[in-house]
Parts: structure tokens; C-alpha cells; sequence
């Protein structure tokens, strides 16, 4: 195991305060439904996608109830 563990910029968030904590601040595109920011429009949209879309949520919420009606 290193004894030092490289950490890249793309994976650090925050900026030392409780207000801040798993939020990137350097980012420059903006989640229109949270604080979080993403280094490109991509992922601010793959981020929508998986984490605030409500017809993706539906749909997991649905799948979830088949598969306990099924046990």
C-alpha cells in the first residue's frame, strides 16, 4: 500500500466547510436541481439522468415493487 495516496482534482469536493461537504466547487456547469457542479455538460447530464429524472425514478420504483411482488 503507498504511503501517500494521489488524489485527482476531478475527485475532490468541497472546501474545508460543513456547508460544502461532497459538493465540487470548481466545477462550471450547475445542476439545475441540487448545488453540485460538473466539470462538463455531459456529466451535469448523466447526473440528471441517474439522480433527479422522475421518470427514471418511476421506473426503478416500479421495478422494485415487481421484483417484491414476485418473491
Amino acid at each position: 500500500m503507498p504511503e501517500t495516496m494521489e488524489i485527482s482534482d476531478a475527485a475532490k469536493s468541497g472546501d474545508g466547510t460543513t456547508t460544502n461537504v461532497g459538493i465540487k466547487m470548481t466545477g462550471t456547469f450547475q445542476c439545475p436541481e441540487c448545488r453540485q457542479k460538473f466539470d462538463s455538460e455531459k456529466a451535469k447530464q448523466l447526473h440528471w439522468k441517474f439522480i433527479h429524472d422522475p421518470n427514471r425514478s418511476r421506473i426503478v420504483a416500479e421495478l422494485s415493487l415487481v421484483s417484491t411482488l414476485s418473491s
